[in-house]
């Protein structure tokens, strides 16, 4: 039984946790989803859950929302322990550390930003996160250099720039076999599921709704 089988044989539940940012919520119940309004991010299981990292203010750096990461990890249960991962615009490092959290064998988290990555190097240092390697340098040139493979991929670019999505999973696609799985995430749902038509990826679970939507793809087996 592969990794995949086990995740498309469990039974887990869309959380409803997982629609939009509510815009007239205070600072204490955007602390509890897991994104303080200060510029940190709380990671919200395994063994370092409840830690609090901090990130730089940079134009659109926004981080995964605690109800948002909390879905796609329930999502990602039964495969994550010992899975290697890509985080490939890591940002805060939300989702990578989030994983490496989960008990993720390895994690690559790449990020362009020279202060956000070395927010990343400070966070992972705190952590004493020794199974996590981070990369200054953008996704094209981490794919174009580095032929290691992955159980999953995360990528979350900016709201501001979807088009990077439409050139980065094809990219990602020539990488993906059996077993191995693409979380997407952006501001639109439709979007998503058009770039999982257009570029032949089975969409296995989604969430949606307000600010935010995420899916969990894999590649299709056979294109017409």
């Amino acid at each position: 039984m592969t990794r995949f089988d086990c995740f498309q044989n469990s039974h887990l539940l869309l959380s409803s946790s997982g629609r939009g940012r509510n815009e007239n919520e205070g600072p204490y119940m955007r602390a509890k989803r897991g994104v303080d309004q200060r510029g940190s991010v709380r990671l919200i299981s395994g063994k370092w859950g409840g830690r609090v990292l901090s990130f730089p203010s940079i134009d659109g750096l926004r981080p995964t929302l605690g109800s948002q990461r909390e879905t796609l990890f329930n999502w990602l249960r039964p495969i994550i322990r010992n899975s290697r991962c890509l985080d490939l615009f890591a940002g805060s490092g939300a989702l990578g550390f989030e994983a490496a959290s989960g008990g993720a064998a390895s994690v690559f988290l790449v990020e362009k930003s020279k202060k956000a990555y070395l927010s990343l190097l400070s966070n992972a240092e705190l952590l004493n996160a020794k199974n996590c390697r981070i990369f200054n340098m953008t996704a094209q040139s981490f794919l174009e250099q580095y032929p290691e493979q992955f159980d999953i991929f995360f990528l979350d670019p900016p709201f501001s720039n979807p088009e990077i999505l439409d050139k980065t999973v094809p990219l990602i696609r020539e990488r993906l076999s059996e077993g191995q799985l693409i979380y997407l995430e952006g501001s639109n749902l439709k979007f998503l599921k058009n770039l999982c038509q257009k570029h032949s990826l089975n969409i296995y679970k989604e969430s949606g709704g307000g600010q935010r939507a995420g899916i969990l793809a894999q590649k299709r087996k056979y294109v017409l």
